[in-house]
């Protein structure tokens, strides 16, 4: 989804626009028969936690009951200090819980922003109490995608800045936890981790691909 629609906004004019946008991406998915879109949950500005949250549950169900589409919405988890809008996975589990659409809707868990928002996943018994919540939450098989990150900054720093794989605070461990795991390791896995003169794109995929392999 494009980053400036904002469906826990809950001034009128804005959350319009942004359920505009989500119609006409889902549109454009259907189109092209594309299986998963990916949206941020947007901020409530200044508003409670709830009212952000409500405001996401009904532009969801505005923009399903209008796109009949086979298209998974998926929700992703965002950065931010711990227990605030977006960065707890009972928040996203709350939303897709209350929508009319929960078969059409599932999670894509970003492995920075959850580091960054405190879930320490280089312990493997965070990973595990994260993917058992969501599985008693929403049933099995509700995570379809990781953003693979690694972070520049330590754990509930809550700074959203992406590292290459291995050599950031996450580190090996983090990774090897996630593509290790049963419930996850056959889903797919996408790196936003930057180009620069240490790796490439393809650099940090073949790297991702060395610790599945270890």
């Amino acid at each position: 989804m494009p980053y400036l629609a904002n469906l826990a906004n809950p001034n009128p004019i804005i959350l319009e626009k942004s359920v505009n946008v989500l119609k006409e991406e889902l549109s454009r998915c259907k189109i092209l028969s594309i299986p998963y879109i990916v949206t941020h949950l947007g901020s409530p500005k200044g508003a409670s936690k709830q009212v952000g949250i409500n405001c996401i549950v009904s532009s969801i169900n505005e923009a399903l009951n209008k796109i009949n589409s086979d298209t998974i919405l998926l929700l992703e988890n965002t950065t931010s200090k711990t227990g605030k809008f977006g960065s707890n996975i009972d928040d996203i589990c709350e939303i897709i819980t209350k929508t009319d659409f929960q078969d059409k809707l599932g999670i894509c868990f970003d492995t920075c922003h959850a580091f960054a928002s405190g879930y320490d996943i280089r312990k493997f018994e965070i990973v595990e109490e994260i993917v058992n919540k969501i599985d008693s939450l929403l049933g099995k098989n509700a995570i379809k995608l990781i953003h693979s990150n690694d972070s520049k900054y330590d754990l509930g720093e809550g700074r959203d800045r992406h590292e290459h794989i291995g050599l950031g605070k996450i580190g090996n461990e983090g990774f090897l936890n996630l593509i290790k795991h049963k419930k996850l390791r056959n889903i797919p896995f996408i790196c936003e981790t930057p180009v620069n003169e240490v790796r490439n794109d393809k650099d940090n995929i073949d790297y991702l691909r060395l610790l599945f392999d270890s």
